[in-house]
């Protein structure tokens, strides 16, 4: 969309100017015609009939000339979404051009949910015996359940199914992993209190910058905490110590937003 200073004209040119342009073409417009085809465009103000009073889109100084020298462009492969495309020559823009105005209708694309998928805690089947039995029988009873004569396709659904309904029926959920373990009790009740001043920015502001400081606070407090049990390794296993050192986040992940 834009003041392109040229004039395209009355005539169609094949898909990309309309019967309902306003005089004749002129150079600039023969050049503004000529990129259109080259990039696939439309002259959309150009292929809806309308009053000339809604075709003009710039007249002179003294009301001497009246020419139609603004456009809207759009994909060819969009035309037909562009209901109608008319000018407005009483709208108070403070220019000597009238603003092109276009109705269109466009399908948008539905964004599809993705589908959660369930994560089972398999380490119980290492520590549990009797569950990995138990799973491994039902597991294998389904597989018996397959037919030779199944084509591949299906006997890939079918297994798959099988060992989804099997551990659905046998392995118990992943826990939810815990974040932020310096979170306190305080700086929730200070997170309930700013939910409450959504309508007051001022105290919303000056509570969210506390609630800030306190999240920093207390990171910075749990790191050094586990830092120390870190340096009192020597009274601890190499393992534990390696799983400590694990739990800390990267240094230059310090300062939080909440």
């Amino acid at each position: 969309m834009g003041d392109f200073n040229a004039k395209v004209g009355a005539r169609r040119i094949g898909n990309t100017v309309g019967s309902h342009g306003l005089e004749e073409i002129n150079e600039s417009g023969e050049m503004l015609v000529g990129w259109c085809q080259e990039n696939d465009l439309v002259v959309a103000n150009t292929w809806f009939e309308n009053h000339p009073r809604r075709k003009w889109t710039w007249i002179s100084p003294g009301d001497k000339y009246r020419n139609q020298i603004d456009y809207v462009l759009i994909q060819s492969r969009f035309r037909n979404a562009v209901l109608s495309a008319k000018t407005m020559p009483g709208a108070d823009s403070g220019s000597d051009h009238n603003p092109v105005v276009c109705k269109v209708h466009s399908k948008l694309k539905a964004l599809k949910k993705p589908k959660h998928q369930m994560k089972y805690n398999l380490k119980a089947l290492n520590k549990d015996s009797d569950l990995r039995n138990k799973f491994t029988i039902d597991l294998k009873n389904k597989f018996e359940a397959l037919e030779a004569s199944t084509a591949e396709e299906r006997q890939w659904e079918i297994l798959k199914d099988s060992i989804e309904k099997a551990a659905e029926e046998n392995i118990p959920k992943q826990p939810k992993r815990e974040h932020q373990k310096w979170m306190t009790q305080s700086i929730l009740d200070k997170m309930a209190l700013r939910r409450k001043a959504k309508q007051c920015p001022s105290r919303y502001k000056s509570i969210d910058k506390e609630i800030k400081k306190m999240c920093n606070e207390a990171k910075e407090e749990w790191i050094n905490g586990q830092c120390k049990e870190i340096e009192d390794c020597k009274k601890q296993t190499m393992h534990t110590c390696i799983k400590r050192s694990m739990t800390l986040p990267a240094r230059r992940q310090l300062k939080v937003d909440v």
